[in-house]
């Protein structure tokens, strides 16, 4: 059973939500938003234990969020922040839960959660890059095994650091961004946006580069209609309803978000032959690569390493849910939840804590061929998991 925490004070109310310990361990982000609501922190949460599954990462899945008002000045919200973090204490100080960054949660915000725990921390590591990795391996894994002309058309539902990077990623002559949507409305563009006008005016601008871009405008729920490939869903939980599912033209959706689907939305889109990947699977890079990055592992080694094989990873799971008739999000979910149910049985063993204060204690070279081992060891391991299932 999921352990909750409400932990509220002047000017927010704050939750925690564990739903599931690995080796006394475990971790997830800390959502910020005006209009958090306990049921969303809690499918991320679910949703965090299913991806340290998929991962076999040895960590449970957790999830903090502040419903918190934007009109707080620096100085309320920086308190705010600190109050949360003195009463999550001794959750963080016996190492229960590891928080990180999120929406609305940045840097800065999570080393204020720290401090009114008692607790000091570097500069977090900014995992978008690596969530980009994985999402850009999932969307040439699916263009692999669904051939169609080029460029693959994509539209992306939120702008944000991932989908920023994504852009640079992915090959413009294989892949064009035709819509996007943000807070300030959206935009359509049937030639693609050119990566040099999106970088610009999302620097430039912010969210309301849709103001500044070449197309049509639009409505930002209007998007989701527009004439694309891959639809990429990157808002908040469960933003996927029945209307957007009415109105979806694309035939593949490929989430930048964590559980962007509403209930029964999957099937009702796999039935209507829509390709649906989870967002476990998808944006995994997050805490897949970065834990290489906190290795030591440079971020080209990580993409050189990391891209190529999970793209194969995940052309297999397409590939086996065709063999067994279901979706790649119903083969991917079985999998996960199988593997969180035998997971929820480890315990950390004495010679595991020694193994790992011996490896803290290593070179960082050293430390840095150990986790790249491991990344290849549990990549071989997933795949050869798809192909037995």
């Amino acid at each position: 059973m999921p352990l909750e925490i409400h932990a509220s004070g002047s000017g927010y109310t704050g939750f925690l939500v564990i739903d599931s310990v690995v080796r006394r361990t475990s971790s997830g982000g800390v959502r910020i938003a005006p209009d958090l609501e306990l049921d969303e922190v809690r499918d991320l949460a679910r949703e965090m234990t299913l991806k340290y599954a998929w991962c076999d990462l040895p960590r449970g899945g957790g999830k903090a969020g502040l419903r918190m008002d934007r009109s707080l000045s620096n100085a309320e919200r920086t308190h705010a922040l600190e109050d949360f973090g003195r009463q999550l204490a001794p959750i963080l100080d016996a190492g229960l839960y590891y928080p990180g960054m999120d929406l609305g949660c940045s840097g800065a915000d999570l080393q204020s959660i720290y401090r009114g725990a008692g607790m000091a921390i570097g500069t977090p590591t900014d995992t978008s890059y690596f969530t980009a990795i994985t999402v850009a391996s999932c969307i040439e894994a699916w263009a692999a095994t669904h051939p169609g002309p080029s460029p693959r058309r994509l539209a992306i539902q939120g702008f944000g650091n991932v989908a920023s990077h994504l852009v640079s990623i992915l090959p413009e002559d294989r892949f064009r961004i035709t819509g996007l949507a943000t807070v300030e409305g959206g935009r359509i563009h049937a030639e693609g946006f050119s990566r040099p006008e999106l970088e610009r005016a999302r620097k430039e601008h912010g969210d309301a580069l849709v103001h500044h871009l070449p197309g049509r405008a639009t409505d930002r729920e209007d998007v989701i209609a527009s004439d694309a490939d891959v639809f990429l869903p990157a808002a908040r939980t469960r933003s996927l309803g029945a209307a957007d599912a009415d109105r979806l033209t694309a035939r593949a959706v490929i989430p930048i978000a964590n559980a962007p689907y509403a209930l029964g939305i999957p099937a009702r889109l796999h039935d209507a032959g829509v390709v649906c990947l989870p967002g476990f699977v998808a944006n995994c890079g997050g805490v897949y690569a970065s834990s290489l990055h906190d290795s030591g592992v440079a971020a080209n080694d990580i993409q050189a390493l990391f891209g190529p094989t999970y793209r194969g990873i995940v052309e297999q799971l397409f590939h086996t849910g065709e063999r067994k008739r279901q979706s790649p999000l119903e083969v991917a979910t079985e999998i996960a939840e199988r593997r969180a149910q035998e997971r929820s049985a480890m315990h950390e063993s004495r010679a595991h804590k020694l193994r790992a204060r011996a490896e803290r204690e290593l070179p960082a070279n050293w430390r840095a061929r150990q986790a790249r081992t491991r990344c290849q060891d549990a990549l071989r391991d997933l795949e050869a998991c798809l192909k037995r299932t």
